[in-house]
């Protein structure tokens, strides 16, 4: 698998005729109002009110072969803390040359301010990932 693109935005729409994807207002850099303090006992980290999608566009590695298997997305955080691990994708392209996967996100893990990358993975048959794109997010504190 390859990933041609990966983008941040807050919003996309796919048409239902053309199967076009629209994708809204792309994020580079978000302002957090405040840090945010605590968190739910099962959420490792505090969460921001942070409306958002990641929408990427994968293909076939060899045009002419099929091929299939399991992705992820990983978050990786300007500190030093763990990285979070979102749910694993399956990816299916032996028909199609193309498959494009949407995520949609209520919030945002916050883990100080900095450069969020969200790393696009794919597992290889030995069970190892491959990290194969990457979309940086920067996140800062508002001014109150």
């Amino acid at each position: 698998m390859k990933v041609l693109w990966a983008i941040i935005c807050q919003s996309s729409a796919v048409d239902q005729e053309t199967n076009n994807v629209s994708l809204f207002n792309l994020l580079e850099q978000v302002h957090v109002p405040e840090p945010p303090t605590g968190g739910e006992a099962n959420e490792p980290f505090p969460v921001a009110p942070i409306s958002f999608s990641i929408v990427a566009l994968l293909s076939r590695t060899n045009l002419s072969m099929g091929e299939s298997g399991k992705g992820r997305i990983r978050i990786e955080f300007p500190s030093d803390a763990a990285p979070d691990l979102l749910p694993d994708f399956e990816y299916d392209l032996e028909v199609a040359l193309h498959h494009r996967i949407r995520f949609h996100f209520q919030g945002m893990p916050i883990k100080g301010e900095g450069i969020y990358r969200f790393l696009i993975e794919e597992e290889a048959a030995s069970g190892q990932w491959t990290q194969l794109f990457e979309a940086p997010l920067i996140v800062s504190y508002q001014d109150r």
